[in-house]
């Protein structure tokens, strides 16, 4: 646990809209409220302008609304995308100590695009689907925009070989895919990265399924690690 008195990094948390009751919304609110002991956390929803998440959000937990317009359809795909990185970079706060989590594969593209950009910090796309589950468009915007990530979180331990297999193709050494805990929190790391912070946190779902070398006995918590 850090102490109280060393300034926190900020971790943005940038998902679609906060307010539904779905599983990306679940896993967005379960992490932030995991890291609030840790990071000054900001949920970053980007096409809903007010409202509250359907699931019980800390208190210390800042809710940024966006209000972006949302326009669906393969035809707005990419002024949709502008948009979004117009809104992050006008009215999100940046800086080198910044972590950014994107919550979908449009979300971490943007994501990469900000920091191709030149904008500070470090960037992570999550995901929350097997490599073939998504086709064409996104599979195509996976390829293109993962490597410019700091890091790609997937699900599995076999997810994370098809992404790194996928991905090293790319002209680019900068994508990781590293395997999430698809729930309460995740464990990231990065090669040459500066020592990490340590969060202890308690288990925050029965049935969490979780690698023997989180567990801390001593302390019977996870130990789940930001760089």
């Amino acid at each position: 646990m850090i102490s109280k008195y060393q300034e926190k990094k900020t971790l943005n948390i940038v998902i679609y809209n906060i307010t539904p009751a779905g599983g990306v919304e679940r896993v967005a609110v379960n992490l932030a409220n995991t890291l609030a002991d840790a990071f000054e956390v900001h949920i970053v929803s980007l096409y809903s302008k007010t409202g509250s998440p359907f699931y019980p959000l800390d208190e210390r937990v800042r809710l940024i609304h966006l209000g972006v317009e949302f326009s669906p359809g393969l035809k707005n795909y990419v002024l949709q995308n502008i948009e979004t990185f117009k809104a992050l970079k006008s009215q999100v706060s940046f800086d080198a100590q910044t972590i950014t989590v994107g919550m979908s594969v449009n979300v971490n593209a943007v994501l990469a695009l900000l920091k191709k950009s030149g904008v500070q910090g470090r960037f992570i796309g999550c995901e929350h689907m097997n490599y073939d589950e998504a086709v064409g468009l996104a599979q195509m915007t996976r390829r293109l925009t993962y490597p410019l990530l700091d890091d790609v979180v997937v699900l599995t331990a076999a997810e994370q070989k098809v992404f790194k297999d996928r991905l090293t193709s790319c002209e680019s050494h900068a994508a990781l895919a590293t395997v999430r805990l698809h729930t309460a929190a995740m464990r990231l790391t990065r090669t040459e990265a500066p020592p990490p912070v340590t969060v202890n946190v308690l288990q925050h779902a029965e049935n969490l399924q979780t690698p023997d070398d989180m567990l801390d006995p001593q302390a019977g918590r996870r130990q789940f690690q930001f760089c």
